[in-house]
């Protein structure tokens, strides 16, 4: 005992031997490489798991008035010019407490003026000022890095099915298993260019029935980055070089099992089956991973957007 105390420059009693490796065994447990807590924990019991569980995480910036009107396609005006309180690349949620055409659309922006937003969607429909208009900047929890992690027992070779899944078929993202594959998706859907998908083969071998398996997705640059055991494995970029307005849509999400409509973006969409959970699925939101370095993380490592 003395001499694995020396090993690690500690002097002491077999009593502070034994806090010592308490210590150091929960911090074992603790999820490797990213933040020492993950934001939300998810077991397979909790499915349906409902987006709200996703928080935001700024404050809002409000424009209101009387004053704001909209042009087809992409167009939002002010003449009371107060549209300057926003930036390019914003994303707005307008709300019309009047209920008109534009209620509930979200929009990023692409140019800005003190009098006028030009947006990148082309979902405005023309509406002259008059109602009461709110236009909100969000943090919206889909524009945030967010790391997945889960360790995976293989029971046996035959394991398929999903391990988690948030959204839907048009806009989402997950983790599925396939024999020694392993394939993880988000953003839109396979036909669009606002999306990224990665399948790698031979993660699962004969020596490790047990693997960790983390998918890191980055929205503002469309990275998204598959490691096994802290090692990078895959990664994929999306064509249009971000998500869009999000990596998934406010669909329920499920582990081991499909609750949305997700299905065909997957190539295993059943059960998880021959195939064990060990612990929660982990999900770190905003936490720069600590144990990879930029250049570990494929394309541009995807660290600018992380925040600390």
């Amino acid at each position: 005992m003395a001499a694995l105390l020396r090993q690690h420059g500690i002097r002491g009693s077999q009593r502070q031997a034994s806090e010592f490796y308490k210590r150091e065994r929960q911090r074992a447990h603790r999820s490797p490489g990213f933040g020492l807590f993950p934001t939300h924990r998810f077991v397979a019991a909790d499915s349906p798991i409902a987006s709200t569980v996703w928080p935001h995480v700024a404050l809002p910036v409000l424009v209101r008035g009387l004053t704001i009107s909209f042009t087809a396609t992409d167009t939002i005006d002010d003449s009371a010019d107060q549209l300057a309180a926003f930036a390019v690349g914003d994303v707005l949620r307008i709300s019309d407490l009047d209920g008109g055409a534009n209620d509930g659309l979200i929009v990023s922006v692409s140019v800005v003026a003190a009098g006028q937003i030009t947006v990148n969607e082309a979902t405005i429909n023309t509406q002259a000022a008059g109602d009461a208009i709110v236009l909100t900047r969000v943090e919206l929890p889909e524009l945030v890095p967010v790391a997945f992690e889960v360790l995976i027992q293989r029971d046996t070779v035959a394991q398929a099915g999903v391990v988690c899944e948030f959204g839907s078929v048009t806009r989402g993202g997950g983790i599925w298993v396939d024999g020694t594959q392993v394939g993880a998706c988000a953003g839109g859907n396979a036909a669009a260019s606002d999306g990224a998908d990665i399948l790698v083969a031979n993660v699962f071998n004969a020596d490790a029935s047990q693997v960790l398996i983390t998918a890191v997705i980055h929205p503002g640059t469309g990275v998204i980055n598959l490691l096994a055991n802290g090692r990078l494995v895959g990664a994929a970029v999306s064509v249009d070089g971000d998500f869009g307005v999000g990596w998934r849509d406010a669909n329920d999400g499920g582990v081991e099992a499909l609750e949305g409509t997700i299905s065909d973006r997957f190539g295993q969409t059943g059960a998880l089956t021959n195939a064990t959970l060990i612990g929660e699925v982990k999900a770190f939101h905003n936490q720069r991973p600590r144990a990879f370095h930029a250049t570990g993380l494929g394309t541009d490592g995807g660290l600018g957007s992380w925040t600390n």
